[in-house]
């Protein structure tokens, strides 16, 4: 586990539409929280509400940095793991 997120609180999912043909999930971050390591199990879309710089570790243990922008929103494949 990455002594980063062993340091910091997990953010919040708030699940809002869960149907047979959409999932919905609002999640919240303050500051210096972050997810476990997960894998996407369905294509998505994340807006952010805010403009943050994020910090993803991938299956193999590579960091990315990847800046994202309020508003703007971009797409995470199924499959990828983080």
């Amino acid at each position: 586990m990455d002594s980063f997120l062993e340091r910091n609180s997990m953010a919040k999912p708030e699940l809002m539409i869960d149907n047979d043909r959409t999932r919905f999930i609002r999640w919240k971050f303050r500051l210096g929280e972050g997810t476990r390591q997960h894998t996407h199990k369905c294509d998505n879309v994340s807006v952010p509400l805010e403009d943050v710089e994020l910090r993803l570790i991938d299956g193999f243990g590579s960091i990315t940095i990847s800046n994202v922008f309020r508003g703007i929103s971009y797409p995470k494949n199924m499959g990828v793991t983080h």
